[in-house]
């Protein structure tokens, strides 16, 4: 393993890995010596390309009928802010069926990672107040 192929796998995984998520990671693996960050990123790399394919999967096998895709969107924009809400409401309404489906399942992602990311505040809230 050389310099040159660690090089190669860090710009293969920053491809893959959300733009926001990778100075967290640059910050975890800095200062470890190339044979575990190769370790690392390769784990990395894996979640994201099985996670990436199973996702796809799970969205195919998600059929839901108008009402339901509708109630499901309603439900969504109240979890955001009014700012994201008037937004997604836009694209909505430019969008048709399948691509209604495919923005209702993005917006379910960014809800749960809104709701994981409070979740972790509360905890280290909590954990603070102790």
């Amino acid at each position: 393993l050389g310099e040159q192929a660690l090089a190669e796998l860090w710009v293969e995984v920053g491809e893959l890995c959300n733009e926001a998520d990778l100075p967290a990671l640059e910050d975890e693996l800095d200062g470890l010596p190339p044979e575990e960050q190769w370790g690392s990123l390769l784990a990395v790399r894996r979640y994201l390309l099985d996670g990436e394919a199973e996702e796809q999967r799970s969205f195919e096998l998600w059929q839901p009928s108008g009402e339901e895709l509708l109630a499901v969107w309603s439900d969504l924009l109240v979890k955001v802010s009014a700012e994201d809400a008037a937004e997604m409401r836009t694209l909505w309404e430019k969008a048709d069926g399948d691509e209604r489906r495919a923005l209702a399942w993005d917006v379910r992602r960014y809800v749960a990672d809104l709701e994981e990311e409070e979740e972790a505040m509360a905890v280290e809230r909590r954990g603070a107040e102790e």
